[in-house]
């Protein structure tokens, strides 16, 4: 029994260690309140900050997308297709990029029909019959935001094509930088972040189904855009495309606003409020909806909300305001746990 208690104490010290650490965020290029943000470690702005994770998924994008990586230098002499011999003088100890630059210039290439291409996906040389296609390539597109289509062999290309609608990229690890540096991203970002909310009263509310049918049919496919927080930075690569075509903004745009349009009017949704975690005040409830009037705990097993003018808590006027409900169940976990041990 000693021993499940010491293990116990040790799993519930990693706890607090975890939830006492601080998570790091970034702000979007907009900006409200400079003196509001700039006391809340602990809190999210929502609509105008970002929870950025580390980079503790980034060999899983690796792994789904090779080309995120940089190839290494191509020494190949024979296509891994179709088995031909390929002219690769031009490139042994060459980077990538000036073996594009030559590639660029058939004049500078070596005059034979097979001049190997080399396939911008996994970075392999193939002779050009094998890489006849061209497509834009997910690692320029989270490195550099670059949407060129670049030659692809035909396995690439299948691959890729299979993929690409699908959401498997999370921003947050891919790249966080993106948001700050591509303000139509930090634009759809912001959406989302309302489309969140506003999901939250058109599912609850129960007087006009229509209205939460017609927000679905607006963001139809793309139901992990709004349905939690888990999801928020999540795209697939045809969303990205879409982010920079404007298309998906627009669409998300429009769901916005016919749920706002109904969350304002409808009486039955403007019940639903929430209380400050630090002042405590019920004569001044939170409009979820109103996402500038305050902010949420960064901490997805938490998420409490407080005015956007409440700050100091318990670390007193000049600190960051703690969450108190995260205080809280820390407490309880420790109480709980000094219980067990005393039975012991």
């Amino acid at each position: 029994m000693m021993l499940n208690s010491l293990i116990m104490l040790l799993i519930l010290l990693i706890i607090m260690m975890a939830m006492n650490r601080r998570r790091p965020h970034q702000s979007v290029p907009q900006s409200r309140d400079s003196d509001v943000q700039s006391d809340s470690l602990d809190w999210v702005m929502l609509g105008d900050e970002l929870l950025i994770k580390n980079d503790e998924g980034y060999q899983d994008l690796l792994d789904l997308f090779p080309g995120v990586s940089q190839p290494a230098f191509v020494s190949s002499i024979s296509c891994p297709v179709c088995l031909c011999r390929l002219d690769c003088s031009f490139g042994l100890g060459q980077t990538l990029q000036q073996q594009q630059q030559q590639q660029s210039q058939p004049d500078q290439l070596v005059p034979t029909s097979r001049s190997p291409v080399t396939d911008r996906y996994d970075g392999r040389l193939y002779c050009p019959d094998c890489c006849p296609l061209k497509s834009p390539c997910p690692r320029d597109i989270l490195n550099n935001w670059d949407f060129t289509a670049y030659p692809m062999s035909v396995r690439s290309f299948t691959v890729l094509d299979l993929i690409w609608p699908h959401p498997m990229i999370d921003l947050s690890k891919a790249n966080q930088h993106l948001y700050s540096l591509q303000p139509q991203l930090a634009e759809v970002l912001s959406l989302r972040r309302q489309a969140l909310v506003l999901w939250r009263y058109l599912s609850a509310c129960q007087s006009n189904r229509d209205i939460s049918d017609q927000f679905r049919a607006c963001l139809a496919g793309l139901d992990y855009m709004y349905d939690s927080r888990l999801t928020l930075h999540l795209y697939s690569a045809a969303d990205l495309c879409a982010v920079r075509a404007g298309e998906l903004r627009t669409r998300l745009a429009k769901a916005v606003l016919l749920a706002r349009g109904h969350v304002t009017a409808c009486g039955n949704c403007r019940t639903i409020t929430a209380r400050c975690w630090i002042c405590r005040r019920e004569d001044r409830p939170i409009l979820l909806h109103e996402l500038d009037q305050y902010a949420e705990c960064v901490s997805l097993n938490c998420a409490s909300v407080r005015h956007a003018d409440c700050g100091g808590g318990a670390s007193g006027g000049g600190g960051a305001a703690r969450c108190p409900r995260c205080d809280t169940l820390q407490r309880l976990a420790i109480d709980s746990l000094r219980f067990d041990l005393s039975d012991d």
